[in-house]
């Protein structure tokens, strides 16, 4: 079993980067960029001054920026990502997706699961991965 930890973590001058956690993750920033990497639970975090890269993390992701854009690459559970100025590169991604934009379009790559998404300052492109025939 792995230990758990819960972080709160919050700055108003630069960014935060959390790797290899198991328990809930809450993290807020003014001025940087978020950075998430092979957290086991539930995610949330938010910045104003940046954009916010998550990868590999299992769980329900809540994330929101209103000065950057949302990168997600594998991992599983809910994602739900909100006012994004672009949402771009996500890979393997076997989860339920709810995307919203009041800045820009959004852009989904290679997901398999269902999407949810709404712009109003752009479009919404959704690339869908080809299922397998099971064996």
């Amino acid at each position: 079993m792995r230990p758990q930890f819960n972080p709160k973590l919050k700055t108003s001058g630069g960014g935060i980067s959390v790797s290899g956690l198991t328990g809930e993750t809450k993290a807020d920033t003014s001025g940087g960029g978020l950075k998430f990497t092979r957290l086991h639970g539930p995610l949330d975090g938010a910045t104003s001054g940046g954009g916010i890269r998550v990868a590999d993390c299992e769980g329900t992701l809540k994330v929101h920026t209103s000065g950057g854009g949302i990168d997600v690459s594998g991992g599983t559970g809910r994602f739900i990502g909100r006012y994004l100025r672009r949402l771009g590169h996500c890979e393997r991604i076997s989860r339920s997706n709810q995307v919203e934009s009041s800045g820009g379009g959004i852009t989904l790559e290679n997901v398999a699961g269902k999407v949810e998404g709404s712009t109003s300052g752009g479009s919404i492109s959704a690339g869908f991965q080809r299922r397998c025939p099971m064996k």
